[in-house]
């Protein structure tokens, strides 16, 4: 008789987006400019997503890594042959190809993160909790949320 597997893990496909800018004479740069998302972002460019710090963060938890870091690549549809995609800025469309008007480019990365599930625990803040016995609760996919990003 098999038995049944009920680990209580969950895994979540992390992403972060290499954002770069072309300079005339210099080329394709990971120097942006001061009004420009961060060079490794969000997919709408509002948070900064690091790798590194996106792996720091999940230390802290019951979290292991599947995989390595991925770039996501659908050619010819969606992205260049090395998962780039072009646009005449950040918060316009994006392309597959590159054209003469084209300024930025954008290249996405994921990875798989194994978390471990908590059934209906909640877990509480920890300096609110601390400091007043009625403090705000989270739940423990909200606080997963909160490492991620």
């Amino acid at each position: 008789m098999e038995r049944e597997n009920k680990e209580p893990f969950e895994e979540v496909t992390v992403e972060c987006y290499e954002n770069e800018r072309y300079y005339p004479i210099h080329g394709w740069s990971p120097n942006l400019l001061p009004t420009d998302r961060y060079h490794w972002s969000s997919k709408d460019g509002n948070h900064e997503r690091r790798r590194e710090i996106i792996e720091r963060k999940s230390a802290c938890c019951s979290t292991t890594w599947k995989n390595s870091w991925n770039v996501t690549i659908d050619f010819p549809n969606d992205t260049d042959r090395e998962g780039w995609q072009y646009a005449v800025d950040f918060q316009f469309k994006y392309y597959p190809k590159p054209s003469p008007g084209h300024f930025v480019r954008r290249k996405k990365w994921t990875r798989v993160q194994v978390v471990k599930k908590h059934s209906e625990k909640r877990l509480r803040s920890g300096a609110s909790a601390r400091n007043n016995n009625n403090a705000e609760t989270k739940t423990e996919t909200e606080t997963k949320q909160e490492i991620i990003t």
